[in-house]
């Protein structure tokens, strides 16, 4: 949403600079996403919001199908296919998230607090998922104000502390 005041991001080996918007689209493409700005869309389903990454990536609808059903039975959603997000539990929302930022194999995951609203049993399905992203070699940003007591492998920890990364 925003440009660098100093210094240079670098996101697949793109450099972002002012007055180049129109490249964000694509690099925005590449990234999935859960909690903070990765809300679901109201007006659509469930299966809907799931599906709008491939959507967007002009996926063939076989393949969409295909995809849709292996993440919301992964994510333990089916019953919840039609549903729209207001009729979902917290943990059911947190779940198609997941399932939406899962769907479309992007290279980079953000991912906003991920044990959010979940109570322990749905939060060590999770933590078992992004173990199997992490070792699939996807990378991904977990912001957390709490760190976990378990560690994701192949994983580097890092903390902002009085505004400096460390």
């Amino acid at each position: 949403l925003k440009f660098a005041d100093s210094g240079a991001v670098e996101l697949f080996g793109e450099t972002l600079k002012r007055g180049r918007r129109h490249r964000l689209k694509g690099l925005r493409r590449r990234i999935g996403g859960v909690g903070g700005v990765y809300e679901l869309v109201p007006s659509m389903t469930v299966a809907d919001n799931v599906l709008f990454p491939l959507i967007l990536a002009g996926e063939r609808r076989r393949v969409r199908r295909e995809r849709l059903i292996k993440m919301l039975t992964e994510f333990k959603l089916l019953k919840q296919a039609a549903l729209h997000p207001n009729q979902l539990t917290r943990v059911e929302y947190t779940l198609a998230q997941f399932a939406r930022a899962s769907i479309a194999h992007q290279p980079l995951l953000i991912i906003d607090e991920p044990s959010a609203g979940l109570d322990p049993a749905t939060y060590g399905e999770i933590f078992d998922y992004l173990v199997r992203v992490s070792l699939s070699g996807r990378s991904m940003i977990i912001l957390t104000s709490q760190p976990d007591s378990k560690v994701l492998p192949a994983s580097d920890y890092l903390r902002i502390e009085d505004g400096t990364l460390r």
